[in-house]
């Protein structure tokens, strides 16, 4: 669901009235995994990948992402068709708050609205993974599968880490490095907080309310919250 559709959605109805219509359309069960899921939700986190080659790539990363609790991901001027291969996520795409920039120019602008230490990844580059703060919400910006990050991306960076490597061939693809930067990020980022998610008051009812709309489909949502349609409890 597109963040533009549940913005519509909210606007019209409220959130709020979003959860009391569709909550009664949802198992028990449905709403018991909703509710873990966004308990350990962090919003602090961000991961973000510049210009993939391949698309399918970025989004295996978002199966990692979605994992581990981080639910924005950011693709940058990527190099392809956007939506060809979405079946790679494994359906992650679809919890997860994915947005897409034209330019590198478009996301740095994200920061006027949402501050982030902007943390690069590549091979070699400077601190160690388990050296990276966590204790300021942060981006982790991963490259290109073959360049690697861009120098602007480089310079706009306030860190750049590498994950240690012993092999002969010091090399791991995009969702495998995701994968571990997050388990060790994620992992201190809640020990530091004391806390398994952040989510909380409005921010926690809005995504209450959007994985409510997930769960049963936009379309279904849309004739629920205008009386038309008598959909019985799913199945989940």
């Amino acid at each position: 669901m597109k963040r533009q559709s549940f913005m519509t959605l909210s606007d019209e109805h409220g959130v709020q009235k979003i959860i009391d219509v569709l909550e009664p359309h949802l198992t028990d069960k449905r709403k018991a995994a909703i509710h873990r899921v966004l308990s350990k939700r962090l919003d602090s986190i961000h991961v973000a990948v510049e210009a993939p080659s391949d698309i399918h790539n970025a989004l295996a990363a978002i199966r990692s992402c979605e994992a581990f609790g981080v639910p924005h991901v950011h693709i940058v001027a990527w190099e392809g068709k956007r939506n060809k291969g979405r079946q790679t996520s494994q359906g992650s795409y679809r919890w997860t708050d994915v947005q897409y920039h034209a330019t590198f120019e478009d996301f740095i602008g994200l920061s006027a609205v949402q501050p982030l230490v902007l943390i690069g990844a590549g091979p070699g580059e400077g601190v160690s993974l388990d050296e990276v703060p966590v204790d300021k919400p942060l981006c982790l910006l991963f490259g290109n599968e073959e360049r690697g990050l861009s120098q602007q991306a480089i310079d706009q960076c306030g860190l750049t880490y590498s994950i240690p490597m012993f092999g002969m061939v010091e090399s791991l693809n995009l969702s495998v490095s995701v994968g571990i930067s997050l388990y060790d990020i994620a992992h201190r980022r809640r020990e530091y907080l004391k806390k398994d998610g952040e989510l909380e008051g409005e921010t926690l009812q809005r995504e209450r309310a959007r994985y409510y709309i997930r769960s049963l489909g936009l379309r279904r949502s849309q004739a629920i919250l205008q009386g038309s349609f008598d959909l019985p409890n799913l199945e989940f």
